[in-house]
């Protein structure tokens, strides 16, 4: 089963600009580039959780899932089979870049790129790029995602029955909001959401835990 949400990557045409707000503002830590170019950000012991590659658009370029290990990566991946997508294996270049033990992945029907991988490796302590107490992680994952999705219907079977996330709430204001957690009594209120946004596809926001309110307050100033 998916247990949280182990990292993200995005494609920017100013990826070097994440190098200064990256530590300067979120209080993230730079790592060192990977091999393609992407700047990546630690905000925890992981050898990092949001990449940020050079891309002629700012877009959702894929979304991490931690799968537990290998025998709940092949059962989620073999359920989204099931549905009929298409599931890419045995990719050791693509787990280097990710730096994971291994990593499947797929493109939904929305044309969001999903992976599933299971042992996310850490990179020594954390060091805040600024002064802040640090952020929450653990065995809640990396945070939360809210994607818009044009068929809210369609998106909320995908997710629920295909990739086992649980409903933990809704909302109608203007739009249908569906919230989702993962299973397991450390699971965030939500792990991912969908609104339903007609002829719109992708990222609305990732949201980070931070351990103080007080560092809330000194990233918003």
């Amino acid at each position: 089963m998916i247990s949280g949400l182990s990292y993200i990557g995005f494609t920017t045409p100013t990826a070097e600009e994440w190098r200064t707000f990256g530590p300067e503002v979120l209080g993230a830590e730079v790592a060192p580039s990977s091999p393609d170019g992407s700047v990546r950000l630690r905000v925890d012991e992981a050898v990092q959780r949001i990449i940020a590659h050079p891309g002629a658009e700012n877009a959702l370029a894929y979304l991490g899932w931690e799968a537990g290990d290998a025998g709940s990566l092949e059962e989620t991946a073999g359920r989204v089979e099931k549905d009929g997508v298409t599931v890419h294996r045995g990719d050791a270049e693509l787990a280097k870049l990710r730096a994971v033990a291994d990593v499947a992945w797929f493109t939904d029907r929305f044309g969001l790129r999903h992976e599933l991988s299971h042992g996310l490796q850490k990179g020594g302590a954390f060091t805040p790029g600024r002064p802040i107490s640090g952020f929450r992680t653990g065995e809640q994952g990396l945070g939360h995602v809210v994607l818009m999705v044009p068929q809210l219907q369609e998106g909320e079977r995908f997710f629920r029955d295909v990739l086992g996330f649980k409903p933990s709430d809704w909302m109608e204001r203007g739009m249908g909001i569906r919230f989702f957690h993962c299973p397991g009594r450390a699971a965030r209120h939500h792990t991912v959401a969908l609104a339903g946004a007609k002829g719109r596809v992708g990222l609305h926001h990732l949201m980070l835990e931070l351990n103080s309110i007080d560092d809330v307050g000194t990233a918003l100033d």
